[in-house]
């Protein structure tokens, strides 16, 4: 457990810890080579991890931008876990590349080989507003049935460059970017619309699946 009452938390060697908890008033950046199991709560004003393990997020995690790192290992969202940050409601046409957390837009992006919902975990927006979510991975995603992700205000951007993304999913709006063999065969609503019309209202390429 780490507390910062004044300033940043900066670590760039190494953690090796079955669960990380804590808060700074500032950043909290850990960009070192880390093996963390689990995070549990966790309050910044900006929070960064690098991972080179499986990291399970089960607590809140509150900060306006958040980046967790983990390539080659998988990142679990487990039952009952939250992540408060900021967001952008998406604007009508093409994504813009200066919104989406991977390219500094206000949000949390989660970066993993593989990417797991268990139960039922939330997505809200700092204050209230909107809140972005991001998920890369190199292999699947896959979103609990039917408890699933709950963000009614998040904006839920998803990159599959050859995996699949299978689940429910309740949010404000949804983008999806996937290449052949990649496929996405989620459920739930997107503002509120669900069925058919749902995949109408998201932005989902090469092409949809109603």
């Amino acid at each position: 457990s780490l507390t910062a009452t004044i300033g940043s938390i900066t670590e760039t060697g190494s953690i090796v810890a079955g669960t990380l908890t804590g808060s700074a008033v500032g950043a909290a950046a850990f960009t070192g080579t880390n093996q963390i199991a689990t995070l549990g709560n966790f309050t910044a004003n900006t929070f960064t991890v690098n991972n080179a393990a499986n990291l399970t997020i089960a607590g809140t995690l509150t900060a306006p931008n958040i980046a967790i790192r983990a390539p080659g290992s998988q990142i679990v969202l487990s039952d009952g876990a939250t992540i408060v940050t900021g967001g952008t409601v998406r604007p009508a046409g093409p994504i813009q590349p200066a919104l989406e957390p991977v390219n500094g837009g206000p949000g949390a992006y989660l970066q993993g080989a593989n990417f797991v919902q268990i139960g039922s975990s939330s997505v809200v927006g700092s204050g209230g507003g909107p809140a972005t979510l991001q998920i890369a991975t190199s292999g699947n995603m896959q979103f609990d049935p039917p408890l699933g992700l709950i963000g009614n205000g998040t904006w839920l951007i998803l990159n599959l460059p050859r995996g699949t993304a299978r689940g429910d999913v309740f949010v404000s709006a949804l983008d999806i970017l996937y290449a052949t063999p990649g496929s996405a065969n989620l459920f739930g609503t997107i503002a509120g619309i669900a069925g058919g019309p749902a995949a109408a209202a998201g932005f989902i390429l090469p092409a949809i699946n109603t």
